[in-house]
């Protein structure tokens, strides 16, 4: 491994995690879940959004898949930083 592969592995927590059962981490900096809230109804889908804000760190991003989109209450606590990419900060 590279050295900056190993500085960024540092950085990083990598673990698995059922969304709907586990707590969440905290002030986090950057939260990715691509492709996973399409299998959840929609108030399901309300309550991980409610999660992830409440994990992120203030001005932490999100990251979604190219289908999924913010709605209802989230968009309130999200910013849209790059929309066509799904790239979203928390408010």
């Amino acid at each position: 491994q590279s050295q900056i592969s190993k500085a960024v592995r540092t950085l990083c927590v990598f673990a698995r995690q059922d969304l709907t059962r586990d707590p969440p981490f905290s002030k986090l900096d950057l939260i990715s879940c691509r492709n996973v809230l399409i299998y959840f109804d929609r108030d399901t889908q309300e309550m991980l959004f409610q999660k992830f804000h409440d994990a992120l760190a203030p001005g932490g991003f999100l990251v979604l898949g190219k289908v999924e989109t913010l709605f209802g209450p989230a968009r309130a606590r999200f910013q849209a930083v790059e929309p066509r990419e799904r790239i979203f900060r928390r408010q």
